[in-house]
């Protein structure tokens, strides 16, 4: 016969109600665990995946970039710029944008991957004419001669890359350079470091007796006195690689030269303003005298490499007023809806567990 109280349902019932309320067991309990793992896993998955989308969106690869954060991008230019000039700072990804400009901007272009046309030439030429300022990073690998060329400037880059054996940092193709005369520009600068940089060249109809007398070399001396005011010169221990059999001179790679109203440094080293160089000797203290002034500076990006998706659309953003209000209105509706949302979500969440409670003190009851 039966233990009469094996047959007591109460007692049967206790006892499973008991281990049911016991936390930790139950298959309920483990699926919504397994359930829980899961969507930790699936939203840790979906955060990494948006994170590599945005690196991805607001990074660059492209040599020279300004969000280009390795050791040959420029970002740290373009931070530097941003941080010196607080708000008076942009990147124009169109040469019309010149038109805009005042005579107070100082404008940076660093070794532009395609040539200037005759209109974005033009644009650029104007500004200098009201009294803009240009400044030019180029040593004769990429785009920045044609600007020179478009804008009347006097200066050109020889293209020859200068090597020093006596005077130089990492080796013979960093060489240094020191300023070349008393300037605004170089008046706290006491030596810049190169990196495969090439020398500032006379123009061609204009060189004649100056390279006759320093045997084919450009030299510091005499494109001084007769084109503008050379900033920055190597030692005279320079040669060209190409030609090491001449005999060293100083090198000019860096000039200041009046054009209309405005004026037009080149420095014959993109790579001076690079994340791996310009913050080397007094790099970043040279970049700083050529914009101390200014009212506005601009990095002109006009004609390199395509900007990050992201970056793209944020100066799209901050150019447009119209635009800005869209986005901020916009942000404002989402975030009311969110809110609205986890009000639904609370009340809901609130509502069950009230039936839960109600359904499960109606069962208590019954079973007492």
């Amino acid at each position: 016969m039966s233990d009469p109280e094996s047959l007591d349902p109460r007692s049967s019932g206790s006892e499973t109600a008991g281990d049911a309320d016991q936390p930790g067991f139950g298959p309920d309990f483990e699926f919504q665990l397994e359930s829980a793992w899961s969507r930790v896993v699936v939203i840790g998955l979906a955060l990494a995946v948006i994170a590599t989308i945005g690196v991805g969106a607001s990074t660059s690869t492209a040599v020279f970039g300004p969000f280009n954060t390795d050791w040959e991008g420029t970002s740290d230019l373009r931070e530097q710029l941003e941080d010196d000039h607080h708000g008076e700072f942009e990147l124009a990804r169109d040469a019309s944008a010149y038109g805009g400009y005042s005579a107070e901007t100082v404008a940076f272009v660093v070794a532009p991957s395609q040539p200037y046309d005759d209109s974005s030439g033009e644009a650029v030429r104007r500004f200098v004419d009201r009294g803009g300022t240009l400044v030019v990073f180029e040593n004769g690998a990429t785009h920045g001669e044609s600007l020179l060329e478009a804008v009347d400037a006097t200066a050109r880059i020889d293209g020859q890359l200068v090597r020093d054996e006596h005077r130089h940092a990492d080796g013979p193709l960093l060489p240094t350079a020191t300023a070349a005369t008393d300037h605004e520009l170089t008046d706290d600068t006491a030596k810049v470091t190169l990196n495969h940089a090439s020398a500032i060249a006379l123009e061609a109809e204009t060189r004649g007796e100056t390279d006759a007398e320093m045997g084919g070399e450009t030299s510091a001396e005499g494109w001084d006195d007769r084109d503008g005011t050379v900033l920055l010169e190597t030692s005279s221990f320079a040669q060209f690689e190409s030609t090491s059999a001449a005999l060293p001179d100083s090198k000019p790679v860096a000039t200041v030269e009046s054009v209309g109203d405005g004026r037009v440094v080149a420095v014959s080293d993109s790579s001076l303003v690079i994340n791996g160089m310009v913050d080397r000797a007094d790099n970043e203290a040279f970049v700083e005298a050529l914009s101390a002034d200014a009212d506005r500076v601009v990095l002109d990006v006009s004609h390199g490499e395509s900007l990050p998706p992201l970056a793209s659309a944020l100066i799209t953003v901050r150019a447009s007023p119209l635009l800005q209000a869209g986005v901020g209105i916009a942000t404002i509706l989402a975030l009311g809806l969110s809110t609205s949302q986890r009000i639904r979500n609370a009340g809901r969440a609130l509502q069950r567990r009230f039936v839960d409670a109600t359904a499960d003190a109606d069962n208590s009851g019954v079973h007492q």
